[in-house]
């Protein structure tokens, strides 16, 4: 976008395109915060009890690594971080599938197809193996999908010789 926007003041700009932009499906969940699993924390002093702990997700969210076979990128605890923006009792996700890495066409799967993977890795990580796939309709259905966004041009990526490229174009 970059490149497009700033060629005509700068022609060097057009490098910009040299950059790699995977595309990355941005996917919005809603679950009750009831279908999250429950973590084991919170040792007594003693160090030998746990309590359970369900349905609250008080961090930004979390990243996935590659070895851990998933294709979902991570997920942002987005009611967590804007808990007013949200109704009492719903835990809204913000999963990120594909990048860079990946060895899926995202372009071959449908956004139902893309959900119901977000929705499978999230039951490994995060949510109880009961848990539902969420779907589109009634607004008063729980789980649902809130929104499903495709960004053919995601995340850049700022490789060997990324420093070096930016500082040719500057030059020029």
């Amino acid at each position: 976008v970059s490149a497009r926007l700033l060629s005509n003041l700068a022609p060097s700009a057009s490098r910009l395109t040299e950059i790699q932009t995977p595309p990355v499906v941005a996917v919005t969940l809603a679950y009750p915060r009831t279908a999250l699993a429950s973590t084991r924390a919170n040792a007594n002093t003693q160090g030998d009890e746990t309590t359970n702990i369900s349905g609250d997700l008080n961090s930004f969210g979390l990243l996935i690594p590659r070895s851990a076979g998933m294709e979902t990128l991570g997920f942002q605890f987005v009611s967590s971080i804007f808990p007013q923006r949200y109704p009492e009792g719903q835990q809204v996700l913000l999963a990120y599938y594909g990048g860079a890495q990946s060895n899926i066409n995202i372009d071959t799967l449908t956004d139902e197809e893309i959900v119901q993977k977000v929705h499978n890795d999230a039951q490994k990580v995060l949510l109880n193996p009961s848990t539902p796939i969420p779907v589109h309709e009634p607004q008063n259905t729980n789980p649902r999908i809130l929104s499903v966004k495709r960004w053919k041009q995601g995340i850049p990526q700022y490789g060997v010789g990324h420093a070096a490229l930016l500082q040719e174009i500057r030059d020029e």
